[in-house]
């Protein structure tokens, strides 16, 4: 008996430790939050969205809180700037850590259930398991708006009806590109303290003292570099130029663009941040370090943004 009672005693200090270092998944899925893993601890998620004539897969992950980046993108092209929308990925996340389980759904054939095929497959994985859940999406149930998901988690299998803002989110993910970074300039206003933009032979520089802007010349121009700092960390990619002889082609032309402007901004550890604009046969394009000096096409109405004097 003394021998039975040690043994078990060894189990649960066994089962304690195993349980302090891995996500909480409940294990079962039952009605209410049904996966409760921390979304920090999340580090890897794919999607697979399947839809007739614009079906896509790719995958993210991030080590230790940094930045979500691609780790494979739809059909394994590869890619030169592999920085992913962390804001994005990030809310989806969050949100999927907080769907509702209503109900477990009627049953029914997959064809039934919308799920032959299903139209999204979502695979989740974290530090301790790389498939620590797997959704595939299915139809709408119209009785309670739950959206019918085959769900994989920790063993545990079923059908069942899931609510959340994580379904709306993935409603507005149209295609790929809304997961990479297409916000050229990772910046806050707060971030930038001094502005430097030349242009030919114009030269513009302003420091930002408190919440004002101003030149060397003490003037303030506040009213004007306000709304531009806006619009310059506002400035979106149109396009992603994946091919190492396009961006090859560009580097030449770029030495020769007669049209170019330089931006340097800089933080208040004097850490300065150099862009480069260029307008190339009639199209804008930008490059910077902190893009591993990549060049990337804007929309050609950011010329008038990037070419600003004050």
């Amino acid at each position: 008996m003394m021998k039975f009672r040690f043994i078990k005693a060894i189990f649960f200090v066994l089962a304690a430790s195993l349980t302090a270092c891995t996500p909480k998944i409940d294990p079962e899925i039952s009605k209410g939050q049904f996966f409760s893993a921390d979304a920090n601890a999340i580090d890897q998620v794919t999607f697979t969205r399947l839809q007739e004539g614009k079906s896509w897969s790719a995958s993210f992950n991030r080590k230790e809180q940094t930045p979500w980046e691609i780790t494979s993108a739809p059909d394994s092209i590869p890619l030169l700037d592999r920085r992913a929308n962390d804001k994005y990925l990030n809310h989806l996340v969050d949100s999927l850590t907080s769907v509702s389980n209503l109900k477990q759904a009627d049953r029914g054939t997959d064809e039934q259930l919308g799920l032959a095929p299903p139209k999204w497959i979502i695979v989740v994985g974290t530090p301790y398991n790389s498939n620590a859940l797997q959704l595939k999406l299915g139809g709408i149930d119209t009785q309670t708006g739950g959206v019918i998901s085959s769900i994989d988690m920790a063993g545990v299998k079923g059908t069942h009806l899931l609510r959340g803002s994580f379904f709306g989110l993935l409603d507005h993910l149209k295609n790929f590109q809304y997961l990479r970074l297409t916000t050229l300039i990772n910046k806050k206003p707060g971030d930038i303290f001094k502005i430097e933009i030349v242009h030919g032979k114009t030269k513009s520089s302003a420091e930002r003292q408190v919440n004002e802007w101003i030149k060397k010349n003490k003037n303030d121009v506040s009213s004007r570099l306000i709304p531009w700092v806006e619009r310059l960390i506002h400035l979106q990619i149109k396009n992603f130029i994946d091919d190492p002889n396009e961006q090859q082609k560009l580097k030449s032309l770029s030495n020769s663009a007669i049209e170019k402007v330089d931006i340097t901004l800089t933080n208040l550890q004097d850490q300065a941040e150099k862009w480069q604009f260029f307008k190339i046969n009639n199209e804008v394009y930008a490059r910077s370090e902190q893009r591993n000096n990549l060049f990337f096409q804007i929309y050609s109405e950011a010329w008038s943004t990037v070419k600003f004097t004050f």
